[in-house]
Order: structure tokens, then C-alpha cells, then sequence
């Protein structure tokens, strides 16, 4: 696949010319009547501040409606919510981690949006797929703000200042090491040709999975790998660790969770394995360009292990008092022309296609959208939902992966006691959380 197709920018119709269309045709609404809405989220400062503004869109176009804002910090954000959900009183409408649906929607304090959905709530213009990935139980229980996949952005500025450019879509596994050991030996210092994301349940190893035509979980909630899939992931790693491709035990473990303590952003590493929609966040933290690729494939597995993901869930608490203005607000945040530019690519690439070819974005952005773009269109294996994603006992068995390969990381135990206690831990706790 040719660099330019991937990076290709999208041609559309002027936004403007659109929303004046959308304005004038919709002028002031109705709605089912006046309703005062509040709505938790997540996120930065400038996100928050986007959605207040979307929240103004919106009381002008519903005079009789208004949205108050119930904020909090990443950290503690889920908690927080289990807790406004046990007592009853949590938002009408509540931002959630893709992670945490499930758990929510099993415990019923989700509203089931299928009777809607056609109706209040148009998802006419959403990517194939998108909107069954929410099905929990066989019910909608929430939306994606929008498209986005698995990826790695890398520090083009570093590449080029040692003869070198970003991996092309299609490179494999082994491309991945010779390519890393390449740069490790050309920077000076402690420096890496990759960071180590081999601790990362939900992130490469997925790929890597899918790639052998697996997932990570069954329909049924059995782990759906065996003890080679897992011996082969972390014996890859550890190849990588010991050619000097990726960074020490030591040094991996000084990264954080967040992008500003990500190796690429501190400087010991060349790339950043995560979601596709990273991208505008992360290249806010350094003036070095930054580009996004795929990850490896296997020549001889089975597709990309590629596929789909809603990126930033939104949903509707089961016991609010006004679910019908609740299901109207997500279509204005989907649909609105105003509020599809508002928020543009900030939770995600709009899930409306057609409002989404209209807007103008960001450097960082517009690769981000191309290549989400590329991702669902061209490359994207079958997606599954988050049902199947995330068993109840996907805290339990998430945990039990990160301890299963940073111990062969810090060599505690080698690979074949690691995976033992991996598998004896996580069927444990699938059995005690079915």
C-alpha cells in the first residue's frame, strides 16, 4: 500500500456552506418538550470546554432544553460513577471508558437504545458495524463519539535525523525488530527503537491475536488463546529486549499510562503504541512531527488483526427522568452540523461519514481521520462487540497478563511459569465472574 494513499487528504464541500444548509433548515426545535439534562465526561480541559459549547449549540436550537456538565478526573471517574449509579442519581446522559460498558449495561443502568434508534436517534450515517459493537446482551446500550483503531504514531523528526521513515502499512513482526535494533544502534545514549507495550491486554496483543484468527475472549467468556499464543507474544518481546530494540525492564517501568509519560513523549523511544486518536494529543506534547502507521502484520497469518473500535462511549442512565430529551441530545451530538463541528475529531472520527468528509481539521488530526478512514474501509478485520471484549472478569484477567509478562520482563520467572500462572489465574476468575 503506497504512503500517499494512506496519508491522502479528503476532499469535501466547504463546512460552512453545510451548516448554513443544517441552521436554516432547523432553526429553533421542540423536541418532546423542555428538560434540563446533566451529562458526565471525562477528559482534559479543552474537551470539557468543547462540550460546554456543544451545550450552548444545543440550548439554542432547544430554547426549552439546557445540559449542565458533571465533570471528573480520569482517575477516579468510573468509581464515581458506579457510586451516583448505586444511589440512584447519576447523569441523565454519562460519557463512559469502552472498558466499562459491559459492566454497566450488565447491571442495568444503561438505557437499551435499539427502540430509538431509527426514530429519535439517526445512526443512518455511521460506519457499518459501528453501532452493534455497543450491543450488550443483545441490546444497544451505548454509542461510540466515533471511529478509531489500533495503531503506532512515530516520531518522524527522530526517523528522519537517522536516514529513516515510517514503517509502511504491511511490514511485518520481524520488520519490526530489525527496524528497532536499527535505531537503538543509531542514537546515541539510551534510546529505543520501540517502547515495550507487551504488558498491554488490550492493545497490540489483540493484533497479534487476530492476526492468528483469534480473540482474546469467546462468546461464551472463555479465554479464546492458548499458552503457545502467549508464549510466542512474550518470547517476541523479550527477542526485542535482548537485541536492544526495545528498552530494559527498568526503563519501561519509569513510563506512565498518559501520553506525556509515554516513551516517545520522554524521549527514550521512537514510537507509541495506542488508539488512533491519540494522535492530536500527542503531537500538543512535542514540536517534532509525528506520523501514524499500523501495526506489524504475520505473512502468514489471516487479515491485519485490525479492526473497528468505538473510540469515547456515551450512553443514557436506565433511570433517568427524561430519557426521551437523553436520546435526542446524542442524536443533536451525532447529527448537528454545528456540534459534529464543535467536537470535531476530539472523542473520536465523527461517526457521521457525511458530516465527517465536511470538516476542516488539524495536520494531526487529518492523519488521524485518513487513517481511521483507511483502517474501516480497506484494511479492518471482522470487530466484535464489547460484550464479548470485556467478560466481567476482564479486570481480573487484564491484571493477570501485565503480571504474567513483567515478570519474564524483571525476571522474576521465565516464559513457561509466567504463562502457567497466567492461565491458572485468569480461567479463575472468568469461572467466578461468570
Amino acid at each position: 500500500m503506497e504512503r500517499r494513499n494512506f496519508l491522502r487528504a479528503s476532499a469535501g464541500i466547504g463546512l460552512g456552506a453545510l451548516l448554513g444548509a443544517g441552521l436554516s433548515a432547523c432553526g429553533t426545535r421542540g423536541g418532546s418538550g423542555s428538560a434540563s439534562l446533566t451529562m458526565s465526561q471525562y477528559g482534559s480541559s479543552s474537551r470539557l470546554e468543547l462540550l460546554e459549547q456543544v451545550f450552548e449549540a444545543y440550548a439554542g436550537s432547544y430554547p426549552d432544553r439546557m445540559v449542565r456538565l458533571d465533570a471528573a478526573s480520569v482517575d477516579n471517574y468510573i468509581d464515581r460513577l458506579a457510586t451516583q449509579v448505586s444511589g440512584g442519581n447519576a447523569p441523565d446522559v454519562m460519557g463512559i471508558f469502552h472498558n466499562a460498558i459491559a459492566q454497566f449495561a450488565r447491571q442495568n443502568a444503561l438505557l437499551e437504545l435499539d427502540d430509538h434508534i431509527g426514530q429519535a436517534l439517526d445512526t443512518s450515517e455511521f460506519t457499518d458495524g459501528l453501532v452493534d459493537l455497543g450491543r450488550i446482551g443483545g441490546a444497544v446500550s451505548a454509542l461510540s463519539f466515533g471511529d478509531n483503531a489500533h495503531g503506532v504514531i512515530y516520531d518522524v523528526g527522530l526517523l528522519e535525523s537517522i536516514g529513516k521513515s515510517v514503517p509502511e502499512p504491511g511490514y511485518t513482526w520481524e520488520d519490526l525488530l530489525s527496524f528497532s535494533a536499527d535505531i537503538s544502534r543509531a542514537v546515541d545514549g539510551d534510546f529505543y527503537g520501540t517502547e515495550d507495550r507487551s504488558s498491554q491486554l488490550d492493545q497490540g496483543f489483540k493484533v497479534w491475536l487476530l492476526q492468528r484468527g483469534k480473540y482474546a475472549f469467546t462468546a461464551d467468556g472463555e479465554l479464546g488463546f492458548d499458552s503457545t499464543d502467549l508464549t510466542d507474544w512474550i518470547e517476541y518481546w523479550e527477542m526485542l529486549r535482548e537485541e536492544g530494540a526495545a528498552p530494559p525492564a527498568d526503563v519501561t517501568a519509569e513510563a506512565g499510562g498518559t501520553f506525556d509519560s509515554s516513551a516517545l513523549i520522554r524521549g527514550y523511544a521512537a514510537n507509541h503504541q495506542t488508539y488512533a486518536n491519540a494522535m492530536s494529543s500527542m503531537q500538543a506534547l512535542t514540536e517534532s512531527p509525528l506520523a501514524l502507521t499500523t501495526l506489524p502484520i504475520d505473512p502468514s497469518g489471516t487479515g491485519s488483526g485490525h479492526f473497528l473500535r468505538g473510540s469515547n462511549w456515551v450512553g443514557v442512565f436506565s433511570r433517568t427522568d427524561e430519557p426521551e430529551a437523553a436520546v435526542e441530545f446524542l442524536d443533536f451530538m451525532f447529527n448537528d452540523p454545528q456540534a459534529v463541528e464543535i467536537l470535531g475529531a476530539e472523542l473520536g472520527a465523527p461517526p457521521n461519514r457525511a458530516l465527517r468528509d465536511t470538516l476542516d481539521y488539524s495536520p494531526a488530526e487529518q492523519q488521524f481521520i485518513d487513517y481511521v478512514n483507511l483502517i474501516t474501509d480497506e484494511l479492518a478485520d471482522e470487530a466484535i462487540t464489547l460484550d464479548q471484549e470485556f467478560p466481567a472478569a476482564w479486570n481480573d484477567v487484564n491484571t493477570a497478563f501485565g503480571t504474567a509478562t513483567e515478570d519474564v520482563r524483571f525476571g522474576r520467572a521465565d516464559v513457561s511459569e509466567s504463562v502457567e500462572q497466567f492461565f491458572t489465574t485468569a480461567e479463575q476468575a472468568l469461572r467466578a465472574g461468570s
